[in-house]
């Protein structure tokens, strides 16, 4: 049940492809995030607390980088796996120091 789960909201994302990153923000703290499971949540945290992207966009912080699934490996323990390891992600915001986010 769980993948279907998870895939229905990689779908249901797909619209934000097509707009800005504030517009894709906004997309999916209406649309998304109110619908996104606690374990899926669990499994996108990037600094271990609540979900990276959801925390930065309500408090504005629009330019980050839209997927931290970076390579085939991560993608298919994203979807199959709660395991994913975001350490080349983490060293990538903290090396560009113009992006505003929070750990």
């Amino acid at each position: 049940m769980k993948l279907l789960i998870d895939i229905y909201l990689y779908i249901k994302t797909f619209p934000g492809s097509f707009m800005s990153n504030e517009g894709n923000a906004k997309f999916h703290l209406k649309y998304i995030c109110p619908n996104c499971p606690e374990w899926r949540r669990k499994r996108r945290q990037v600094y271990d607390k609540k979900c990276f992207w959801e925390d930065n966009w309500k408090k504005g912080n629009y330019d980050l980088p839209r997927v931290a699934m970076v390579g085939p490996k991560n993608f298919f323990n994203a979807v199959f796996s709660n395991k994913v390891d975001f350490k080349k992600f983490r060293e990538k915001l903290e090396k560009d120091k113009k992006l505003k986010f929070s750990k």
